[in-house]
């Protein structure tokens, strides 16, 4: 999987390495190595147009969001990024 995404961003495939977030996140998830809420930001990224794929960082994957987004089909990517924001400095 991890071998996969270097392919992939080496080849500079990003649906593929989107992809490769995407599943490797998952297993994460699945292992119970993701706090609940960064799975739902996660979520809540992943579905909007233009994000390839969304991972995330630190301990149980809560510190931050990695997020690989197709700039030229972005969609609403900026305004979630601004909520979520919002979201953490509430915390």
């Amino acid at each position: 999987m991890v071998y996969g995404l270097r392919t992939a961003l080496l080849g500079r495939n990003t649906v593929e390495a989107g992809h490769c977030m995407r599943e490797y996140a998952e297993l994460l998830a699945s292992r119970n190595l993701e706090h609940p809420d960064s799975s739902e930001e996660r979520h809540t990224l992943s579905s909007v147009k233009g994000v390839l794929g969304v991972k995330g960082a630190g301990a149980l994957l809560s510190d931050a969001l990695v997020a690989l987004v197709d700039t030229r089909d972005a969609g609403a990517v900026p305004q979630i990024l601004r909520d979520l924001t919002s979201t953490a400095d509430s915390l």
